[in-house]
C-alpha cells in the first residue's frame, strides 16, 4: 500500500460494521420505508441540528463543503520551491495569448490580460464554503431536486468589495453568459446565493477536536438527509418497492440519523484530521461489535515492527455476523416465509456459519505489509484474525478445501488445487497451480490463537515467525505505544519515509514539469530553479502517517497526523 489514506483504512470498516448494530437496539421499521433523519446525539454539526429543527416539508441540509485561503495556510519549509514557483503562474499565463494567437477563442482574452489573471486565480485560492440542501419532492417541480450556494471569503469588506467590481468587470467583459445580479456581497464575502445556507468555517465537532484556528479543509455531510431526500425523490419518480428496500436497510443500520463531520488543519509542520461519525460507536459498544477494552500491546503483537503500513482494530466477528444475519432473517421472514443465513448455508453445504467460521474468529484482526513478510511491498501484504476456537475453524477450512478441490478436479482437470501442508506446529494451506506457470500461491495459515492470510507462502511462513517469536512488534513505535491506553479500538501506521523514498524520483520529475511549465522562452530571469529539495533535505525528519479511532460518547473518531509538506505527501504516495 503506498497510499496514505489510513483515516479510511482503520475507520471504514469499523463505521460500516458498526452501523449494522443497530439491528441489535432498535426495532425494524415496515419494509420500504426509512425512517426519517433526525438528529444524532453528541453532535454538533450544523447539517444535523438544522435537519432536526426543520418540518419535513422544509429543504433538508445536505452537506456543506468549505476549503480554507491557500494564500494564508502555513508553509512547510520543504514547499518553499514549489510556492515560489507557483507564484510565477501570473506572468506565465500572461505569455499565452501571443504564443497561441488566432488559436483563443476572443472571448477568452480578456482573462489572460496581466491584470485580469489574479482575479480569476483568487477563485482557486481564496475560502470557499459551498452548501447543498434538497428540496421536497412536492416543490421540485421541473427544477434541479436541490439547491446550493457558494461563497468566497476576503480578508476584509474593503478587499472584497474591490474583488467584486473586479470579478464582475472581467465577466462582462468575456461576455460570460452569468447574470451579474446572482453575485451578491456580504460584508467580507461574495456570495451566489441559490438558496442554501451557508455554515461559517469552523463549526462541525470534528473542526473542535482540532483546537480551533484556521482550517485546511472541512466536510459537514448529513447521511440521514441524503437518505430522506433520495428516498423522496425515488418516490416522487414512482420507484418500485425493491428499490425501496434499501432505504430501509440503510436505516436499520443506524444511517438514517448519523452525520459524518471532516476537518483537516496544518500547523506549517504537521497536517492534522479528525474524522466523527455520529451515534455509530455507542451502537456499535452496545450490539457487542466493539469489545469492551481497546487495544494493547499484545492486541499487535502479530505486526512485525519493520512494517511498513498496518491497520489493527478491535471487532467481534460473532457479533458482526449475528448483526447481519438479524437484518437478512427479517427480509426472508417477509419474502420467503422464513430462515436466516446460518440455516441456509449449512442446509446446502453443510457448513455452520456461526460456530464453524464467524463465532470461531476471535475480536481482533489487521492487514499490513512488512519486510519481515516479504520486503515491504504488496506481494508482503498479510491479513490476520485472532481466534477464538482453532478447532472449529480447522474443520471448516477443511471441508472448504474439500469442496472447492473436488469442483476443480471436475472443471479445471486437476490444473487448480488446495493442497495444505504442516511446517512446525502451523497449519498451511496454499492456492496452488499444478503444470501450469502461474505467478500466485495464496496462502493460508493457522495457529491455535491466529489465523494468517496471505500473499504468497514466504509472507504466510514470515508472518507466523512474527506471532512465534514473540519480537518487537508494531506496538515498540513509541508514536503507536504511547496511542495503547485502553480506549483504542483502531489504530494504523504508514511508514511515510519508507514510501517517500521509493516516491522521490517520479515526484522530482512531475515538479520539474512545474519548473519548465512557469518558466519563459524570452525571459530568462524567470526561473525557479529546482523545485525538489536535495534527497538528504527531504528524507530528514520526515512523519509517519499514524492514525487511530476510538468510541467518544456516542460518536465513532477517527484522528490521523501526517508530514505537513505538500512536497512529502506527493512522494509518499
Amino acid at each position: 500500500m503506498t497510499h496514505p489514506a489510513i483515516l479510511t483504512l482503520i475507520s471504514a470498516p469499523l463505521c460500516t460494521l458498526g452501523a449494522f448494530a443497530q439491528q441489535a437496539q432498535e426495532p425494524a421499521s415496515a419494509p420500504g420505508s426509512a425512517a426519517p433523519a433526525s438528529a444524532a446525539p453528541g453532535s454538533a454539526a450544523p447539517a444535523q441540528d438544522a435537519a432536526a429543527e426543520q418540518p419535513a416539508s422544509d429543504p433538508v441540509p445536505l452537506m456543506s463543503f468549505s476549503m480554507g485561503d491557500m494564500a494564508k495556510a502555513p508553509q512547510h519549509p520543504k514547499d518553499a520551491a514549489l510556492i515560489n514557483a507557483l507564484r510565477m503562474l501570473d506572468d506565465r499565463l500572461a505569455e499565452l495569448p501571443a504564443e497561441i494567437g488566432r488559436g483563443m477563442p476572443p472571448e477568452m482574452l480578456p482573462a489572460f490580460e496581466r491584470d485580469s489573471i489574479p482575479t480569476w486565480l483568487r477563485l482557486l485560492t481564496a475560502q470557499k464554503r459551498v452548501a447543498m440542501m434538497g428540496k421536497p419532492a412536492g416543490a421540485q417541480g421541473g427544477d434541479m431536486p436541490f439547491t446550493f450556494s457558494v461563497a468566497m471569503d476576503e480578508t476584509d469588506e474593503q478587499t472584497a468589495i474591490q474583488y467584486e467590481a473586479n470579478l464582475k468587470d472581467l465577466l462582462g467583459r468575456m461576455q460570460a453568459p452569468f447574470p451579474m445580479e446572482m453575485i451578491q456581497r456580504n460584508g467580507s464575502a461574495l456570495m451566489v446565493d441559490m438558496g442554501a445556507t451557508i455554515q461559517p468555517m469552523g463549526q462541525t465537532q470534528a473542526a473542535a477536536m482540532l483546537g480551533g484556528g484556521p482550517l485546511s479543509m472541512e466536510l459537514d455531510m448529513n447521511i440521514g438527509g441524503y437518505l430522506d431526500f433520495l428516498q423522496e425523490l425515488m418516490m416522487s419518480e414512482g420507484a418500485p418497492y425493491e428499490a425501496m428496500m434499501v432505504f430501509d436497510i440503510l436505516g436499520r443500520m443506524g444511517l438514517d440519523d448519523s452525520v459524518m463531520q471532516v476537518a483537516v488543519k496544518c500547523d506549517g509542520t504537521t497536517s492534522h484530521t479528525a474524522t466523527v461519525m455520529t451515534g455509530i460507536g455507542s451502537r456499535a459498544t452496545a450490539s457487542g461489535i466493539l469489545p469492551g477494552e481497546g487495544l494493547s500491546a499484545g492486541h499487535l503483537a502479530p505486526v512485525p515492527a519493520d512494517a511498513t503500513w498496518a491497520s489493527v482494530s478491535r471487532m467481534d466477528m460473532e457479533a458482526v455476523f449475528n448483526a447481519i444475519d438479524s437484518l437478512v432473517s427479517e427480509y426472508a421472514a417477509d419474502q420467503l416465509g422464513g430462515g436466516n443465513i446460518a440455516d441456509m448455508v449449512q442446509g446446502m453445504v453443510g457448513i455452520d456459519l456461526r460456530s464453524g467460521l464467524f463465532g470461531a474468529l476471535g475480536d481482533t484482526y489487521g492487514v499490513y505489509a512488512s519486510d519481515t513478510t516479504g520486503g515491504g511491498g504488496l506481494t508482503s501484504t498479510v491479513m490476520f484474525f485472532s481466534l477464538r476456537d482453532a478447532e472449529a475453524l480447522l474443520q471448516t477450512k477443511e471441508q472448504l478445501e474439500e469442496m472447492i478441490n473436488a469442483a476443480m478436479s471436475a472443471e479445471a482437470d486437476g490444473y487448480v488445487s488446495i493442497r495444505s501442508w504442516t511446517l512446525g506446529d502451523n497449519e498451511y494451506s496454499t492456492l496452488m497451480f499444478p503444470g501450469l506457470p502461474v505467478p500466485l500461491e495464496p496462502t493460508i495459515a493457522m495457529s491455535e490463537e491466529w489465523l494468517v492470510v496471505a500473499a504468497t507462502p514466504q509472507a504466510a511462513m514470515g508472518a507466523m515467525d512474527q506471532i512465534a517469536s514473540g519480537g518487537n512488534s508494531l506496538a515498540s513505535h513509541e508514536r503507536i505505544a504511547a496511542l495503547l491506553d485502553g480506549s483504542k479500538v483502531g489504530v494504523g501506521f504508514v511508514d511515510a519515509a519508507h514510501f517517500a523514498q521509493s516516491g522521490y524520483g517520479l515526484t522530482a520529475m512531475m515538479l520539474s514539469g512545474i519548473s519548465n511549465g512557469v518558466r519563459s522562452r524570452t525571459d530568462a530571469t524567470r526561473n525557479p530553479g529546482p523545485i525538489m529539495p536535495v534527497y538528504s533535505t527531504f528524507k530528514d525528519g520526515i512523519q509517519d502517517i499514524v492514525g487511530y479511532t476510538e468510541v467518544v460518547g456516542d460518536d465513532l473518531v477517527t484522528r490521523q497526523t501526517q508530514d505537513g509538506s505538500a512536497v512529502v505527501q506527493m512522494a509518499t504516495m
